[in-house]
């Protein structure tokens, strides 16, 4: 007998189950937790269930229409269930999508912020956070991801090249490791940064030039006695006499805090969190580093932060700040070294050069170091499966190095006490 609005109306759920059928496999399920609608059929030889839904929200009426097209589905070899799943996967995937049509490109850009600064030194991600705060506009920032077009992206080009071109192709890099990232996600086809429309707006790099360095023994010995004779701010002076013996780079060493250098063991030990390739530095310390940065801690002149925080080797006007960064080129300047000459970053071409290509002489040995050693010492990534090193690999040779290197510049300093070989001589 077919069921009636009556009859539905009038079952109530019971502690025993029970079926009230409707026909052709459609029944009211009757428990003591609710009331369904189902209907049973067999498809494949095997028998199947299909629930229809709660019996309280759906009536006799719509569930008969509902279980009529279960029905034609299961005439036609289809299974309702898997209907069912399908109808609901493509709802999520259209609502998912809908969600993802929302994200702003702001958030975009800093999601790959977040995780690139974990792989930077701070001082790096803060000139990265900065250009993208500065030159990337709120318009931009709070477009749908999926909405942005290359035009777009010219658009922000046109914007940074005004400051420079060198920023146009900084904020290119990290528009395209952005929407690189977007890509991975499957959150839009393309990278609107790739395109040749926005490659076009692109000014072309100048080729690379190194920056001014020297080369020349004699040339290094006449900066050096420059260096000697400068008599401004102590802590600068230090600095500027320290930077050849060590060839770090210079907001490396402006950055020197008391805490990182071991005397005892002679040496500096730069925390990753400071260089640029956000790993370990070590920097052995020769007698003449050494001798220098001991006669600086014992300066009458120099105040010592208080707070541990703030132990800076080289503080500024305010002990709680090293030096700015401006001060070492001033001071190279001011006695007399051309910044077309040498730069302080120079120091580290000097280096790397002269290294490479001399024999020199230590306790009456010839030796000649490493490319590797050299390369760590100037905490660069080494070629292949050599990129990754430990902070002391190299360690012993480049004490050694560091010392055969910190003679040959005093040297030069004096050429009369010359102590090194060149490769032409080898």
């Amino acid at each position: 007998m077919k069921l009636t609005e009556k009859t539905v109306q009038a079952a109530k759920a019971a502690g025993i189950p029970k079926k009230l059928f409707d026909g052709h496999g459609l029944y009211l399920h009757i428990t003591k937790t609710g009331r369904k609608w189902r209907y049973t059929y067999r498809l494949n030889g095997k028998p199947k269930e299909f629930t229809i839904g709660d019996a309280n929200i759906i009536s006799l009426s719509e569930a008969r229409k509902k279980h009529h097209i279960a029905r034609l589905l299961v005439l036609e070899g289809e299974d309702p269930v898997d209907q069912r799943k399908h109808s609901l996967e493509i709802k999520r995937v259209q609502k998912e999508r809908e969600r993802v049509n929302q994200i702003p490109t702001g958030r975009i850009i800093d999601d790959w912020f977040e995780k690139c600064s974990l792989e930077l030194a701070n001082s790096h991600s803060s000139k990265i956070k900065s250009r993208l705060d500065n030159h990337i506009p709120d318009w931009f920032r709070n477009k749908p991801i999926v909405d942005v077009k290359p035009v777009d992206i010219v658009s922000i080009y046109n914007q940074s090249a005004k400051v420079s071109e060198n920023l146009v192709h900084k904020i290119r890099s990290y528009l395209r490791r952005s929407f690189d990232a977007a890509v991975s996600k499957e959150i839009i086809p393309t990278n609107p940064v790739r395109h040749p429309m926005a490659d076009e707006a692109v000014p072309k790099k100048r080729s690379y030039k190194k920056l001014p360095h020297i080369k020349q023994p004699d040339l290094i010995g006449d900066v050096l006695r420059k260096i000697d004779n400068h008599s401004g701010n102590p802590n600068v002076s230090a600095a500027l006499k320290l930077l050849p013996y060590v060839f770090t780079r210079p907001g490396e060493l402006r950055n020197m805090q008391w805490r990182e250098v071991e005397f005892e063991n002679r040496l500096w030990r730069i925390p990753h969190e400071k260089m640029k390739g956000r790993r370990e530095h070590l920097v052995p310390l020769s007698d003449q580093a050494l001798e220098i940065l001991v006669k600086h801690f014992e300066t009458p002149s120099l105040r010592l932060a208080q707070d541990p925080e703030f132990d800076f080797v080289f503080p500024g006007r305010n002990i709680n700040m090293p030096f700015s960064d401006m001060s070492l080129g001033k001071a190279m300047k001011s006695v007399g070294i051309s910044s077309d000459l040498l730069v302080p970053h120079g120091w580290r071409h000097t280096a790397s050069s002269a290294i490479n290509e001399r024999l020199f002489e230590l306790d009456g040995e010839k030796i000649r170091f490493s490319p590797d050693a050299v390369e760590i010492q100037l905490a660069h990534a080494l070629p292949g499966i050599r990129g990754t090193y430990n902070s002391a690999e190299y360690l012993d040779e480049r004490r050694r190095m560091l010392q055969a290197w910190a003679i040959w510049l005093d040297s030069l300093r004096n050429p009369s006490e010359a102590r090194y070989l060149d490769t032409a001589n080898s």
